[in-house]
């Protein structure tokens, strides 16, 4: 049945994006990465702006996890849609 095939790879689609950018943006605003940077230097200003990329990394991640729960969401109520159909 070619209708259900479509949903399937839209659904593992979904969730490989989502889980690639979520991997990627822990990696680069993860916060050992940015504490490591804050000691290194040491220095009140960079301290303050590592701050801010702690601040920045934990709202992007905060903003991916709720984007990836969403998608989650719809593509689950696609599949529902599709068994009820």
């Amino acid at each position: 049945d070619s209708d259900g095939l479509l949903p399937g790879l839209l659904r593992r689609d979904i969730y490989s994006f989502f889980g690639q950018i979520a991997s990627i943006l822990r990696w680069l605003y993860g916060r050992e990465t940015t504490y490591a940077l804050v000691e290194k230097k040491g220095k009140a200003k960079n301290k303050y702006y590592g701050k801010l990329i702690m601040d920045l990394s934990n709202e992007v991640r905060s903003s991916v996890e709720q984007g990836t729960t969403a998608m989650e969401r719809l593509v689950k109520k696609l599949g529902n849609a599709e068994d009820k159909a």
